[in-house]
């Protein structure tokens, strides 16, 4: 009888987590981040600290399937000396809108300013 109890227990449990992590899940989407290079150099990318790709002048790069709950989401540019140029960070309240608003969202990396 204490036996059957404890399994009934452990599978209410079991099937408790299933039904939250469902949920969770549920609330999840799924964007892609399009970057534009407005300057007049070729950019390496990094998103998150990871490499992304380099993207040539007046050309785009695509970060995709990237979820909206996975917390701020940082965006990179550094040119071929290593210098960042453009930085910007995506908290997640904006990320779980843009998820939910629209499937992709542009990022402009704007000319750069002459001395």
């Amino acid at each position: 009888m204490k036996h059957r109890r404890v399994v009934i227990v452990c599978l209410s449990l079991v099937l408790m987590l299933m039904v939250v992590s469902a949920s969770s899940m549920a609330c999840e989407f799924l964007y892609d981040v399009v970057i534009v290079n407005q300057t007049s150099q070729t950019l390496t990318v990094y998103v998150d600290d990871v490499l992304l790709g380099t993207v040539v002048p007046s050309e785009n790069i695509t970060a995709t399937d990237l979820p909206s709950n996975a917390g701020p989401l940082s965006i990179v540019a550094k040119s071929a000396q290593g210098e960042t140029v453009f930085s910007k960070t995506l908290s997640r309240q904006q990320m779980e809108s843009i998820g939910r608003t629209r499937p992709v969202y542009k990022v402009v990396i704007p000319p750069q300013q002459g001395p």
